[in-house]
């Protein structure tokens, strides 16, 4: 059987003492509240591009405000745009 070896050296990440008032809040850019949603958001693959039969549906989480349904931008997958008024 195979052993599993520690490569990180043995050291612990260092930890940090973080108080939630220190914290900042992620309010929404068009209305300023601060309660989002998760939801999904789908791009589709071409099926020239995968060399499959059919296009290809890749579905990636976002967080809308739970207010107007506007997208948080700040923590968009990589490469998933949306215009200024939220809308893909």
């Amino acid at each position: 059987m195979a052993k599993i070896h520690n490569l990180g050296g043995g050291q612990q990440p260092p930890q940090m003492n973080i108080k939630p008032d220190d914290l900042q809040d992620v309010n929404c850019d068009n209305c300023g509240k601060d309660l989002f949603l998760p939801s999904m958001m789908f791009k589709k693959i071409s099926k020239l591009l995968t060399g499959t039969p059919n296009d290809q549906i890749v579905p990636a989480e976002v967080f809308v405000c739970a207010n107007c349904g506007t997208i948080l931008k700040e923590v968009l997958p990589k490469g998933f745009k949306v215009d200024d008024d939220g809308e893909e």
